[in-house]
């Protein structure tokens, strides 16, 4: 039941920021024309949170 629950929240929390870090993503395209490695990056810190 914790690991569910754990679960639950790291997905709650990906969920949360993981729209930050698109827009933080898309801005870094827009300044450094590199979307896919600001995407990556921004993908890997939503993961972890």
């Amino acid at each position: 039941m914790g690991k569910m629950s754990r679960l639950g929240w790291l997905i709650g929390i990906h969920m949360g920021t993981f729209p930050v870090f698109l827009i933080l993503a898309v801005t870094f395209n827009f300044k450094n024309h590199s979307f896919i490695p600001a995407y990556a990056m921004s993908l890997f810190i939503g993961i972890l949170g």
